[in-house]
């Protein structure tokens, strides 16, 4: 018998969901999980957008929750999955630090193989050009779908699309490929300025095109040595109604210990 992926919040996790604000402080990973939501019937991959504007910091350990939350909600269908993490921003050590244990829980279940971008600069002995650079990405993205083996469902996650924009790779072009392609999904980051001045065209077409958006900026009332930033979640539409705008949560937060602690605006004692 053939396992599926989740194909929506079941009313036991919407209910659930409602619930969390009367918690101080939740997971990241928990209130992603309860949001993604892909259909077993789609022909096109889910595309989930993280975006970090004007904020240096956590950029990363949010990525990355968002992968756990995507694999840790494929579990409750036992769904095997194998991904190709392309590491453009940092080191792909810097990752898989905090995806290991996820990896080794899953027994077999999650694999995940690497393109290290910044590593593979240094080993070129000549500079590759924008052009020959999306060429590798795209044979590289194009040769790990075809060798998935069946049962398995082809993911993607890369981090980030701004560094190959600034690397003169046609970025528009390559997202282009993955969003027609067989994968099932695909995590994007995104690191940019706070008033998206100098944000090329790319962002917002991404955000539009994306079923969930994770948008992670600096606070509005300024600094905080207690919270690092604000983080809002919202969704394209919900299973149930297309046509209706789902409105975005949003969330103060903190990074603690490798996770990503989430606070309802005036939930906690933490931002006065």
């Amino acid at each position: 018998m053939s396992q599926q992926w989740k194909s929506g919040p079941s009313p036991q996790r919407l209910h659930l969901c409602s619930h969390f604000r009367f918690f101080q402080a939740v997971d990241l990973c928990t209130l992603l999980t309860q949001q993604i939501a892909i259909p077993e019937e789609r022909s096109l991959p889910y595309l989930i957008f993280v975006t970090s504007l004007g904020l240096s910091a956590s950029h990363e350990e949010v990525f990355v929750a968002t992968i756990s939350s995507l694999l840790s909600g494929s579990c409750d269908g036992e769904q095997a999955t194998t991904s190709l993490l392309i590491a453009a921003k940092q080191p792909v050590e810097r990752y898989m630090a905090h995806l290991n244990s996820l990896l080794h829980r899953s027994a077999g279940r999650h694999k995940i193989s690497t393109f290290d971008l910044s590593e593979s600069f240094l080993a070129s002995p000549v500079t590759q050009s924008g052009e020959d650079l999306y060429n590798d990405l795209r044979k590289r993205a194009t040769d790990f779908t075809g060798s998935v083996e069946e049962g398995r469902k082809p993911l993607i996650f890369l981090d980030d699309l701004a560094v190959l924009t600034d690397l003169g790779v046609p970025s528009h072009r390559f997202l282009g490929s993955l969003l027609v392609s067989n994968l099932h999904c695909l995590v994007i980051g995104y690191h940019g300025s706070r008033d998206g001045v100098g944000d090329d065209l790319l962002l917002h077409l991404a955000r539009r095109r994306a079923e969930l958006c994770v948008d992670v900026r600096p606070l509005d009332t300024g600094y905080s040595d207690a919270i690092d930033g604000q983080l809002t979640i919202s969704q394209r539409h919900q299973e149930h109604s297309e046509d209706e705008p789902v409105k975005p949560t949003k969330f103060h937060f903190r990074a603690v210990d490798r996770r990503i602690q989430c606070y309802y605006p005036g939930a906690s004692n933490l931002v006065s």
